[in-house]
């Protein structure tokens, strides 16, 4: 309590009487503060963990101060640090837990851009909130089955039928590998697993059956489809659907191009920085050829081929 009245010059540190590591640490600014000083089990260097006390007229006795340094040293000597076990009840709030896989993952700025989109969209009272309270089963059904509600309304005022289904699945896959990078990023958070036996087929059944795509030009709707093309007055529009329907590439990746990407000693086109992440390389037909020659005209290296 005297020590509390006083401003020492600098730092100074007091042992007590009948337990040596039991410090009281005296601070130019007047403060004191109570802490455990001693190396854990097995370990070279000493650490000094807080005894929650403070130095006032409120404090508790001598003995009170001294059963708790007990408690603390006899974790150290179970080779226990108390310091790390507070860290591990540290709370991550699902706004960090996304942070962090954005920042940790080798994903292209597209797909983290649609990453936080998704997951800022539609679990956004849950931003600031623990993660681990959102990754029970209960929680993740009731907000599957909420998005589904709400991308299906959406749906309807746009006049398309999609039930929503899919779009929840996709915003739940994206928070489940957040959850797993997070975990395996810090263990010491504790964070829970992904319930996935209660949110399987043999469980909740949480996820919406997803069917492989099924629309495609088969090959005797070929001759209306160069009917419809050949409408398109366009050409640089009519350019550009037929390039996707002999490629196969996705709209984006051919808005991408520039003149730079077709090699023209092998007649080549290479879409950069696919959705892999990975460039890809493709041979151009004949009728590509023509295509794409039409196409260049006075095109400098770094215009687009479908502007």
């Amino acid at each position: 309590m005297k020590l509390a009245n006083e401003k020492p010059e600098k730092r100074q540190e007091y042992k007590d009487s009948e337990i040596k590591y039991l410090r009281a640490v005296h601070h130019p600014s007047g403060k004191v503060k109570l802490s455990v000083y001693k190396c854990p089990a097995k370990k070279s260097s000493a650490v000094r963990v807080a005894i929650p006390y403070a130095i006032n007229s409120k404090m508790p006795s001598i003995q009170a101060v001294r059963a708790e340094a007990n408690k603390i040293i006899v974790q150290l000597d179970q080779g226990i640090n108390p310091n790390e076990t507070k860290k591990s009840t540290q709370v991550l709030t699902l706004q960090k837990a996304l942070d962090n896989y954005i920042t940790g993952s080798n994903n292209t700025e597209r797909v983290n851009r649609d990453w936080r989109s998704a997951i800022e969209k539609h679990l956004s009272e849950w931003l600031n909130k623990p993660i681990q309270e959102l990754c029970t089963a209960k929680q993740l059904l009731a907000s599957h089955r909420r998005i589904m509600k709400t991308i299906q309304e959406n749906n309807l005022k746009k006049g398309l039928s999609h039930d929503g289904g899919i779009g929840a699945n996709s915003v739940m896959k994206k928070l489940r590998r957040t959850l797993n990078f997070n975990r395996s990023l810090d263990r010491s958070l504790q964070l829970p697993a992904w319930p996935a036996e209660e949110l399987g087929p043999s469980g909740l059944k949480m996820w919406v059956e997803q069917k492989p795509r099924t629309r495609r030009i088969h090959k005797e709707e070929f001759p209306a489809f160069w009917q419809g093309l050949s409408t398109v007055i366009c050409p640089i529009q009519r350019g550009f659907f037929t390039f996707l329907l002999l490629t196969g590439c996705r709209a984006s990746e051919a808005k991408k191009l520039i003149l730079s990407d077709i090699n023209t000693q092998r007649w080549t086109v290479t879409f950069r920085n696919t959705k892999n992440g990975l460039d890809h390389t493709l041979p151009l037909t004949i009728t590509l050829k023509t295509l794409v020659q039409r196409l260049m005209g006075d095109l400098d290296e770094g215009d687009r081929l479908f502007a």
